[in-house]
């Protein structure tokens, strides 16, 4: 069986604090810094959290 892994990015205000609850959700920290911080998830997959921009509003994913 061939698995597939996501790799989700978030793009918020408030990257502390949505760091915060990737790592109450069980993610472990790869990187980490005030404006981008990426989390491996329980089960596989990655977890991006990334400050928003004109471009990437609050709210969105890629």
């Amino acid at each position: 069986m061939q698995r597939v892994a996501v790799r989700q990015i978030v793009f918020t205000g408030d990257v502390q604090r949505r760091s915060d609850l990737a790592r109450a959700l069980g993610g472990d920290p790869v990187v980490t810094s005030p404006e981008y911080a990426e989390f491996e998830m329980p089960g596989g997959g990655l977890l991006g959290v990334h400050a928003a921009s004109d471009e990437a509003p609050v709210g969105s994913c890629a």
